[in-house]
């Protein structure tokens, strides 16, 4: 149920900016995550990883071409794709300038982090504090919209 409504989420943002009269006929998201995103237990996440699965349904109910980027990582946290860390937010910046390179549309951004900032210990800064997640996640959004001003967020 939760993908479905994720889903339905993304199309309706996608189909909104396309009633906006963009002349791009593309579709374009970046998907930001951890482990489910990556699609790690996935036999071929090329080919089934949530992010794959997505887009394809999305460009099949909006009838248009998605550019996509899974920058998922396992075991990634908030901090993990802080800027200023120059780790995973690394990857972001890059499928940004990919897109940006083909395609004018804006970007929608699926953003699903949470599990690993939640563990007791393991990952890259875990735990995170609530007021440091949100912290995290809106120095992330700003610096995604310093380099993307009419993105769109899902989180």
């Amino acid at each position: 149920m939760k993908r479905l409504l994720c889903l339905l989420i993304v199309a309706f943002a996608l189909n909104g900016v396309m009633a906006q009269g963009r002349k791009d006929s593309t579709c374009n998201l970046i998907f930001i995550g951890n482990s489910i995103t990556e699609g790690v237990l996935h036999a071929d996440k090329s080919k089934t990883a949530p992010p794959v699965l997505t887009a394809s349904m999305v460009g099949k109910m909006l009838s248009r071409d998605i550019i996509f980027r899974n920058c998922g990582r396992s075991g990634a946290t908030t901090v993990d794709f802080l800027p200023s860390e120059q780790r995973d937010f690394v990857r972001v910046e890059r499928a940004i300038k990919e897109i940006q390179q083909v395609s004018y549309a804006p970007i929608v951004f699926s953003i699903m982090l949470g599990t690993n900032d939640s563990a007791n210990f393991g990952p890259n800064g875990s735990p995170v504090s609530n007021e440091d997640y949100e912290r995290n996640l809106m120095t992330m959004i700003e610096r995604i919209r310093e380099l993307c001003p009419h993105a769109i967020f899902v989180l």
